[in-house]
């Protein structure tokens, strides 16, 4: 997770303002009783035990897919960001958007990552981009107020190569200077035709990350409502929905990098029914001895997920540390 790494993207935003304010509608969150102190260094390592023995006292509410769901040849390629989001541009390219230093960087790209930068979106970053039922190329986004030192999330209508787009709203999804565990939204369109955004939310700066969602109230998926409770919460972070369809909904995520070096970011695999109650392993599908963050993937045609993740080793994937993560592409392999 990149937890605020966008503030450096928006230290050049001395002149740049964003939109007008609105408000999310909230329905009370019920929050899950958790009696998990992530804080105790004993609850930490038994999280990392967990993790790697894949011992969970729940092991009937985690299917045996997800058991053997693998990742497998992960290859760095020339590009280094954070936050990235793909999409299929047609059967032979690829369009991959990432932060840089100057906001939103768009490349056009092969399936083996051969890419052309097409431009930069300045003064935003973690894109995310959806079709709507509607047909807008709609997109969610965070923005940060130079004024007021808070970040929101916004949406927009995108042109068709990603680079400009019209219509600037903001969802009332905010955030202060100081919440640091905070952001990385993933849009998805439901079965039904609303959309589903998916962020990253702590009470406080102590807390373990959890993951919140909120549906539109409408297809145009401009006006949301936050739904009841979270998704996923025990330092899980970074969520990516791979597929959204009536009964099946697939995702993958990182895992917090408080504990860095002695805990790595690593991916781990959901699925659902419905998008809202999520069941996964804590078994991570990523070696232990390297960080990776901020998944995003499309589908093949063999029936596995083509993968782009940032990494960095264990040692330098602390996010106060400042560190450089490389991008690297995986093959996502589903039983």
């Amino acid at each position: 997770m990149k937890e605020k790494k966008f503030i450096l993207c928006f230290l050049i935003l001395a002149f740049g303002m964003c939109g007008s304010g609105s408000s999310i509608e909230v329905n009370e969150p019920i929050e899950e009783d958790i009696e998990t102190d992530v804080n105790n260094l004993e609850t930490t390592e038994k999280l990392e035990e967990t993790a790697q023995t894949d011992t969970n006292n729940k092991s009937d509410s985690v299917s045996k897919e997800n058991q053997a769901v693998t990742i497998e040849n992960i290859k760095p390629i020339d590009h280094y960001g954070t936050s990235s989001h793909m999409e299929i541009v047609d059967e032979s390219t690829l369009r991959l958007f990432y932060n840089d230093f100057d906001g939103v960087v768009v490349f056009l790209c092969s399936y083996d990552f051969d890419c052309e930068k097409q431009g930069t979106i300045r003064f935003i970053t973690d894109l995310t981009l959806i079709e709507t039922l509607d047909g807008e190329r709609r997109g969610y986004f965070v923005e940060m107020n130079p004024n007021t030192m808070e970040s929101g999330i916004y949406t927009a209508i995108f042109s068709e190569d990603g680079l400009s787009y019209t219509e600037k709203t903001p969802l009332g999804i905010t955030a202060k200077e100081d919440e640091v565990a905070w952001g990385v939204p993933d849009s998805v369109v439901t079965p039904n035709g609303l959309v589903r955004v998916y962020w990253i939310y702590t009470e406080d700066n102590f807390s373990p990350e959890k993951i919140s969602s909120a549906t539109s109230k409408t297809t145009k998926g401009i006006e949301f409502t936050l739904d009841p409770g979270y998704r996923i919460d025990d330092g899980y972070v970074d969520f990516e929905v791979l597929k959204a369809e009536e009964g099946d909904w697939r995702a993958v995520m990182s895992y917090t990098p408080h504990y860095l070096p002695d805990i790595p970011q690593s991916i781990f695999y959901a699925t659902s029914r419905d998008g809202l109650d999520w069941k996964f392993s804590k078994k991570r599908i990523t070696e232990k001895d390297f960080s990776y963050l901020d998944p995003t993937g499309v589908p093949l045609d063999n029936g596995t997920y083509l993968l782009v993740m940032s990494g960095a080793t264990n040692e330098m994937a602390d996010p106060m540390k400042n560190p450089i993560y490389q991008l690297f592409t995986a093959q996502l392999i589903l039983p």
